[in-house]
């Protein structure tokens, strides 16, 4: 009955909500320079718990954890659940393809650790195993990170199979999407490496000049 997990907003804001609605009472841990993403009205409820911590990703997630601990309580998700629900959308994806017949050459989002195209390709490769697609139909992944936060796109220019110290650069104070805040997805970035490896793609960044160069227009 009761949870405690960490997340930059849309994540958290989402079981915060599916916990108001199942009974379930949440403590939602989170970075204080995301505070601006979080809707206030999601906490109007005495079982809707709100924790803001002035630290790094992994101290946020650091404290979920001991808290949970602590408490006794059960910490979501594991890992294996964010994996397994992030690649229902290959579903939609490839039974659109089947049944329109069209061909997708990239799929792409901004990323974090990974999780999103990490479940895409886990599943693609299923459905290949189990000859319901080819290889051919599987696009290829566009990645997107801020400049001033690209760990992953560091390590893959730099064409490593997994994040080095070199890599890792420390967060400014500000970033244009403060969410996307995890400096050094140390476990999650070599199963996207090699999924990028095996069914092709790009890392890339954009920096802050384009960021606001280019927002305006996609908004409107």
């Amino acid at each position: 009955r009761k949870v405690a997990f960490s997340s930059g907003a849309n994540f958290g804001s989402a079981l915060t909500i599916y916990g108001q609605k199942a009974g379930i009472q949440t403590f939602f841990f989170h970075p204080k320079a995301a505070s601006w993403k979080l809707d206030g009205n999601l906490f109007e409820s005495s079982t809707a718990h709100h924790i803001s911590v002035d630290k790094s990703e992994k101290e946020v997630k650091k404290a979920a954890l001991l808290f949970a601990k602590m408490s006794g309580i059960q910490h979501v998700p594991e890992v294996e659940w964010r994996v397994l629900s992030t690649g229902l959308r290959a579903f939609l994806v490839f039974e659109y393809i089947l049944k329109n017949k069209i061909q997708f050459d990239w799929v792409s989002q901004p990323i974090c650790a990974g999780y999103g195209p990490i479940g895409f390709y886990n599943t693609a490769q299923k459905l290949i195993q189990e000859d319901i697609i080819n290889k051919e139909m599987v696009p290829k992944f566009l990645g997107i990170q801020q400049e001033d936060l690209s760990p992953m796109v560091r390590a893959w220019k730099n064409r490593h199979s997994q994040i080095l110290p070199k890599d890792i650069i420390s967060s400014p104070a500000e970033l244009p999407a403060p969410a996307l805040y995890n400096t050094n997805p140390e476990d999650s970035y070599p199963i996207l490496y090699n999924h990028l490896r095996n069914f092709g793609g790009q890392l890339c960044s954009v920096t802050d000049q384009e960021y606001e160069e280019y927002s305006p227009l996609l908004l409107e």
